[in-house]
């Protein structure tokens, strides 16, 4: 009887491991495939690892679909494929199911909720005899009340640091693909650690993806408020700190006697960990800052960044910034014509063709005077070239201002200045010259 049993034993978990490597498999394929840009390919390889009872593929699947990233974006599928994820131990899953339910209507729920019942019928599973899943201690028996449900369950919980507090990198990530445990809060030992933060006190590089791509919150804190980051920096493990930093891990949550890791790195004199630290805190300073003049889209805005973070040295955003500074000051002239008095009080005025070509006018005492010539804008600079009907040739620099063109230009009398403002009329064509009738004021409100 006990050698029969021992072969079943045996037959089970071989079948149930292989099961879990092949649709651990079908999900890297997926993810290779969809990096490659073979979006297609990917999705199609996640649905197969997900027929098998792949969580991480599931948890993919309600990401594009939410997002409409290779498909038509459907909450329902989303919802669907998240609350699959959720109930087998994913808590990334989890939260993106409870997040998505509230852009979500109530019938839509109710269709998402019952797909989802449908799909789990539907799927064949591995039957295991009752006594033999008591022997494996794979899952939860069948017929378990919740009282020994959650028996089994805290088991396995208590499992994952004695992995990683081990070394078991095989033990490890056999338990994590059979994502019977929620690695991000529930593992815990009395100290509140989780496995991922027993795995950077170790240093152990290898373990630390694997948490993270199971789920582990970098964030989450122990009982003293040390999170898997200070932990890693206490313990100065920079490849450690540079994984936990790639995860999203924050850098202002205060640990032990209230520091935070840049304040531990600095009082231990730990250069190379406090660089990255450093390098990571501008880097989001950097982004957060582009995004404000993206969303800005003024040059006053683009300009602002340039100075705070294209002067010293040039910032991860600074190319971008200057192209579309460029792009904006260029929405702002091309096809109008500014005109208004210069300071001595004669009308002047500038007609921008979206060719390159300009004309100018300038009314004066005795004559009036027109040029022709061309205008470009580098570097957040507007440059203009007029040659005038006598040949005079004029390059000057003026600043837009708003909705304004001020600048000064030079002659044998003198220099003066002029605000020029932008005109609202028949949009001018190449060919027209540069009229002064018919013209008005446009108030198009923009930057002051």
């Amino acid at each position: 009887m006990y050698r029969k049993l021992t072969w079943q034993m045996v037959l089970c978990v071989a079948l149930m491991l292989s099961s879990v490597a092949d649709a651990r498999a079908d999900y890297w394929l997926g993810k290779t495939a969809w990096d490659a840009g073979r979006y297609a390919e990917g999705i199609e390889q996640w649905r197969r690892a997900a027929e098998k009872g792949d969580t991480l593929s599931m948890r993919q699947l309600g990401q594009v679909h939410k997002k409409g990233l290779g498909v038509v974006q459907d909450y329902v599928e989303a919802h669907m494929w998240f609350n699959l994820a959720s109930s087998r131990g994913d808590a990334v899953a989890l939260r993106e199911r409870d997040a998505l339910r509230g852009k979500m209507t109530s019938e839509q729920l109710a269709l998402a909720q019952k797909r989802a019942r449908e799909w789990g019928s539907s799927r064949k599973r591995l039957r295991v005899p009752p006594k033999l899943a008591r022997k494996l201690k794979t899952g939860v028996p069948a017929g378990s009340s919740k009282a020994e449900a959650q028996r089994v369950m805290s088991r396995k919980l208590s499992k994952v640091a004695a992995l990683v507090t081990k070394g078991d990198i095989i033990g490890l990530e056999k338990m994590l693909s059979a994502r019977l445990v929620n690695v991000n809060v529930r593992d815990r030992d009395g100290r509140g650690w989780t496995g991922l933060m027993h795995a950077a006190e170790k240093g152990y590089v290898v373990m630390v993806p694997m948490l993270l791509e199971a789920g582990a919150g970098p964030n989450i804190r122990a009982l003293n408020g040390a999170t898997a980051l200070f932990i890693a920096v206490r313990g100065r493990h920079p490849e450690i700190v540079g994984l936990l930093l790639e995860a999203g891990a924050d850098l202002s949550i205060r640990g032990p006697r209230g520091i935070n890791v840049m304040e531990l790195a600095k009082s231990k004199r730990y250069t190379k960990i406090l660089n990255m630290l450093q390098e990571t805190e501008r880097a989001k300073r950097d982004s957060k800052a582009f995004q404000q003049a993206k969303s800005s889209n003024t040059p006053q805005g683009y300009r602002k960044y340039l100075g705070a973070w294209c002067r010293r040295s040039e910032g991860k955003f600074c190319k971008e910034v200057r192209l579309r500074l460029d792009a904006s000051m260029n929405s702002r002239i091309s096809g109008k014509t500014f005109s208004g008095l210069n300071s001595r009080g004669h009308r002047q005025s500038y007609t921008f063709f979206p060719s390159g070509k300009l004309t100018g006018f300038l009314a004066s005492a005795w004559t009036n005077s027109s040029c022709s010539g061309s205008w470009r804008i580098t570097g957040g600079k507007i440059n203009i070239s007029c040659r005038s009907q006598w040949g005079k040739r004029h390059n000057i620099s003026p600043e837009l201002v708003g909705n304004t063109l001020v600048g000064s230009q030079r002659d044998e009398e003198g220099t003066w200045t002029f605000r020029l403002s932008v005109q609202l009329g028949k949009r001018p064509s190449e060919g027209t010259g540069n009229r002064e009738e018919d013209t008005q004021t446009e108030d198009v409100g923009g930057e002051n």
